[in-house]
């Protein structure tokens, strides 16, 4: 996949973006570097499935926690 950094020409606080290449067609940010290709290495399956349910607990903890408020309005 081809990267490249962006930057935002109405931001005044110099904050660059990396885009792919199929998004920069729909930006009005300015490329500021070459495309660089860049891959990246798979996380062994193990530590990516337990971090999505990590992820799905915290989001059923933080909705039980907003229903149960509801209910006791």
């Amino acid at each position: 996949m081809k990267y490249a950094q962006f930057k935002n020409p109405g931001s005044t606080n110099g904050y660059h973006y990396i885009k792919d290449e199929e998004d920069a067609k729909y930006t009005m940010f300015i490329r500021v570097s070459e495309w660089v290709d860049v891959e990246f290495p798979q996380l062994p399956s193990e530590e990516t499935v337990t971090a999505e349910l990590a992820a799905i607990n915290e989001q059923i903890r933080k909705t039980r926690i907003e229903n149960q408020q509801k209910i006791n309005e």
